[in-house]
């Protein structure tokens, strides 16, 4: 087994080992114009095209990493970004759009791009995860779900409250023909299609998910995913 990855410049060292020997659920990923973008909180994002004789790289210009992030249009969305070691539990920091086919150049705002960052303050709940449904991405706190939509001009996007269900876990979530499903943060498993959302767990099933849970399942250990096959959660 190789040495823990160190990072020198731009590069990380033994990347596979560090994939390897780092708990699964500790890594987030996305991919955007075709680039595999990982994550982990505190330790930073990191990228690679897909040629198995180049390494991750980390992204040069970013500083900080981030509680958890999504792809939405051609943007990288950080939820909870750890600057300078702490963590903006209610902030969301998106990157400057990317070209086709590349990854975004900043996530510092200027005059020549669209970067930018917002404070989402209605609600007490950190942000947890977020994941995008028919052109909207949606939020989540630990007490709220957002909107966030993509309006161009200075603000670049718009942010609204759209529910007071809060997530569970960043990985948590998934996207149906009927629409998201998430599980909240009381464990029930609730759908919407953009607005209120709605329970489609009876008693017995959030009975079972709950005496699960409560025997010892960390927040960090729990996903969802969709069976297409079977249309199931």
């Amino acid at each position: 087994i190789a040495a823990p990855a160190s990072v020198i410049g731009e590069y990380i060292v033994t990347a596979s080992s560090a994939l390897m020997t780092i708990t699964a659920q500790d890594w987030q990923a996305i991919v955007l114009n075709g680039y595999v973008v990982i994550n982990r909180p505190n330790t930073g994002i990191f990228y690679w095209a897909g040629n198995t004789a180049v390494k991750f790289k980390r992204f040069p210009f970013l500083s900080y990493s981030a509680f958890s992030m999504l792809a939405y249009k051609n943007y990288i969305v950080l939820l909870g970004p750890y600057v300078g070691g702490v963590k903006k539990s209610r902030r969301v920091a998106w990157s400057s759009a990317a070209e086709v086919g590349a990854l975004p150049s900043s996530f510092t705002a200027s005059s020549t791009n669209d970067a930018g960052d917002v404070e989402l303050g209605q609600t007490d709940g950190d942000l947890v995860g977020g994941l995008e449904f028919n052109d909207v991405a949606y939020l989540y706190t630990q007490d709220a779900r957002y909107a966030m939509r993509y309006i161009g001009g200075k603000d670049v996007f718009s942010f609204t409250k759209t529910g007071s269900e809060g997530l569970f876990s960043r990985y948590s979530i998934a996207n149906t023909p009927i629409g998201q499903v998430f599980l909240t943060a009381d464990l029930d498993v609730h759908i919407h299609q953009g607005g209120a959302s709605k329970s489609i767990a009876d008693g017995v099933i959030k009975n079972h998910i709950r005496s699960i849970m409560y025997a010892g399942s960390s927040s960090k250990g729990t996903y969802m995913a969709t069976n297409p096959r079977k249309k199931e959660i």
